[in-house]
């Protein structure tokens, strides 16, 4: 909380999915962790890497394969600055 009353929000979130070489861009090529989520939000403003605005996170379905049976959807994280 600053002194204006607002408050600065920080995520940082990784995964560790492994995917063999020749990966696609739903899956990165690297044994290595990678980044999902890493953003900064303030007086509605986020800046960072999250959710693209168009994609509808609440129409997944829950599975435990959390790609394979959305291919219908859009399926995208990207950096971005949004003011909402």
């Amino acid at each position: 909380l600053l002194d204006n009353g607002k408050t600065v929000k920080t995520k940082i979130e990784l995964d560790f999915l492994l995917s063999a070489p020749g990966g696609n861009e739903r899956v990165s090529n690297s044994y290595s962790p990678r980044i999902r989520h890493a953003f900064i939000s303030y007086d509605g403003w986020l800046f960072g890497q999250t959710w693209s605005n168009f994609q509808n996170v609440g129409a997944l379905p829950e599975a435990l394969d959390f790609v394979g049976p959305a291919e219908g959807t859009v399926f995208v994280r990207q950096s971005q600055i949004k003011y909402t």
